[in-house]
């Protein structure tokens, strides 16, 4: 990948692993939090297009790291992520990836209104499923209230706050 370099070190051991989930998925690939863009980045480099939703917004800096290409495949709308989940009717989700604000209430309203969205096999991807700053912690909890199989990886490297799965059972 071209820019693992330069990617911040809670998400670097995880764009690839994002790169080859969003490649495989079987259904439209969301994304919720965009901040710096690496994610995004990384689920572009996939091949495929790829709608991100953030509350701040700041599609423009993201937008100049990107080649003509990825551009051209990326929607970025500026949302509150739990709604935009609600508010969807552009077809059935293969990989949502989600990276907001980590507190319990956010990531349950999200799984909440994006769950019936994702395809039978397909997946939740959850990052700082490991973080442990009050209020920014509900990140586990929150995917484990689901009950669908779920798969973590944590601790990849120094600085790695973690990377939780959860797949739509079939």
């Amino acid at each position: 990948m071209r820019h693992l370099a330069t990617a911040l070190p809670e998400i670097r051991a995880h764009l690839e692993r994002l790169r080859d989930l969003a490649r495989d998925a079987s259904g439209l690939i969301v994304e919720l939090g965009v901040r710096s863009g690496e994610s995004t980045r990384a689920l572009l480099e996939s091949g495929r297009c790829v709608t991100s939703y953030d509350i701040d917004g700041d599609a423009y800096q993201v937008r100049k790291m990107l080649t003509p290409d990825e551009s051209e495949r990326w929607t970025c709308c500026q949302s509150d992520s739990a709604e935009a989940g609600r508010k969807w009717d552009r077809g059935s989700v293969g990989l949502l990836f989600i990276d907001t604000d980590h507190s319990l209430e956010t990531t349950r309203a999200e799984l909440a209104a994006w769950r019936p969205h994702i395809v039978p096999d397909g997946i939740i991807a959850l990052h700082d499923v490991d973080l442990h700053e009050p209020g920014r912690d509900g990140v586990r909890p929150a995917a484990l209230e689901v009950g669908w199989p779920y798969e973590e990886w944590v601790r990849q490297c120094e600085g790695d706050t973690g990377l939780g799965l959860l797949r739509r059972p079939t």
